[in-house]
């Protein structure tokens, strides 16, 4: 390709030195972007590519408002709520198909879990519920206020804090988490003397991904959550808990929701071992074998805040698993207040 050669004009030094310098000007964002660490600039290329979508998604739908909730604070804790700290929801299996039901102690409460041709929900699933609750709570903390039920998130962002991988097959699997959370439905029967009602519920009411093409991994997820999930989170009835809980496996991370869940502000809490294991939702039918996994896990200590203890049982007595605080000054100043 030819390009006519432009008339010669009469130049001072200062105009070529000028010239020179334009040609090899940096721009002020490439500027910024060398200085900054690798997981920094492809924060940035993230954020870039997920205001590009929106702008694309936007223009494309034109909304009278904006209709959902941009989760990318960066400064907040992992919370969990309360009910999935209570009820054994997920899957402790890497895939489980059959319905899962469950009583509680006083009789009053019934669920009854299923799940699609992925099976219901499973522990390391819940860490995209995690995610929103941590970043939604963070929000209403700020004075946000939030009304709609869809968050909007980053899918790099969400595996880096997750302590999750960033490749291709991590992206599939953050997929079918998506998918297993939409097809596993909660049926809830409570009881008293006077009445009894039956109800059946969800976590997420739909899901989408978005790429820049069909051949790179999505940038951006949304949810839109449940009406029921959604008024816990905005109750505020959640819990903190340590971002240690993310490198645990599912049978760890479930011991250390109860643990959190009922030693709460007490140096110490006990529990039959087989209301343990129902609390667990673990499908481990001899409780010799559901023993040795508590034993193990107690032997490697990897749990944070807490440990594990078998309390002293005589023949024909009920085996207790004492849970107590790690922290030895936090453990008695809460003694005493006991």
């Amino acid at each position: 390709m030819f390009r006519t050669k432009p008339e010669r004009e009469p130049a001072s030094a200062v105009n070529r030195n000028t010239s020179d310098e334009n040609c090899f000007r940096v721009p002020e964002d490439s500027r910024e972007a060398l200085c900054l660490s690798p997981a920094d600039r492809a924060r940035q290329m993230e954020q870039r590519a997920i205001a590009t979508l929106t702008s694309n998604v936007q223009a494309r739908d034109a909304p009278s408002e904006v209709d959902y909730f941009v989760a990318d604070i960066v400064d907040f804790s992992f919370k969990i709520d309360m009910w999935t700290l209570e009820w054994p929801l997920f899957t402790l299996e890497k895939k489980d198909i059959q319905i899962w039901r469950w009583t509680s102690a006083d009789k009053k409460t019934v669920l009854e879990v299923s799940g699609g041709v992925l099976g219901r929900a499973t522990m390391h699933d819940k860490a995209v519920l995690v995610y929103c609750v941590s970043q939604i709570t963070a929000a209403l903390n700020a004075g946000f206020p939030l009304s709609n039920r869809t968050v909007r998130f980053g899918a790099r962002s969400f595996l880096r804090c997750t302590e999750r991988g960033t490749r291709g097959d991590d992206y599939l699997r953050l997929r079918d988490s998506l998918k297993r959370l939409k097809e596993t439905l909660i049926t809830v029967e409570t009881h008293d003397e006077k009445a009894r009602a039956v109800r059946q519920v969800g976590f997420i009411d739909d899901w989408t991904v978005i790429a820049r093409n069909a051949f790179n991994p999505f940038v951006m997820v949304e949810i839109t959550l449940s009406n029921w999930f959604f008024s816990c989170i905005q109750k505020k009835t959640v819990l903190t808990v340590s971002p240690e809980y993310f490198s645990l496996g599912s049978f760890e991370r479930r011991l250390y929701e109860i643990a959190r869940k009922h030693c709460g502000r007490q140096a110490q809490w006990s529990i039959g071992l087989e209301q343990l294991r129902s609390k667990m939702g673990s499908r481990v039918v001899r409780l010799r074998r559901f023993e040795e996994k508590i034993k193990d896990v107690i032997k490697v200590d990897a749990l944070p805040e807490y440990r594990l203890q078998f309390l002293a049982s005589g023949r024909g007595k009920v085996k207790m698993v004492k849970f107590y605080l790690k922290d030895q000054r936090k453990y008695a100043r809460r003694s005493l207040k006991a």
